[in-house]
């Protein structure tokens, strides 16, 4: 329950920082960025561990995930096969 206020939390301040950010014509990754400042162990301390750091890792990494996947279309791959092939060379052999 505690990680999940947390998380809460962090989503609250981001709301607020993005919002400020667009009135005042910031970008939104600099706003994403004070959030994490403002949360971290060095501000606030709301997220006081590493295990809530890793919670919030990985909630990352699947809605990035979920947002390629929604983005992603098959014709976009098949024209950049080419690439493609030519990159699982490079990982291959290196």
């Amino acid at each position: 329950m505690d990680n999940f206020v947390n998380i809460l939390i962090i989503f609250s301040i981001s709301i607020i920082v993005i919002y400020l950010c667009n009135k005042i014509n910031i970008p939104t990754i600099i706003g994403l960025f004070l959030t994490g400042l403002i949360a971290g162990p060095y501000c606030f301390q709301i997220i006081k561990t590493p295990d809530e750091v890793e919670l919030l890792a990985k909630i990352g990494v699947i809605t990035l995930l979920f947002t390629i996947g929604l983005e992603l279309s098959f014709a976009e791959i098949a024209s950049l096969r080419r690439a493609i092939f030519a990159g699982f060379l490079q990982v291959v052999f290196t």
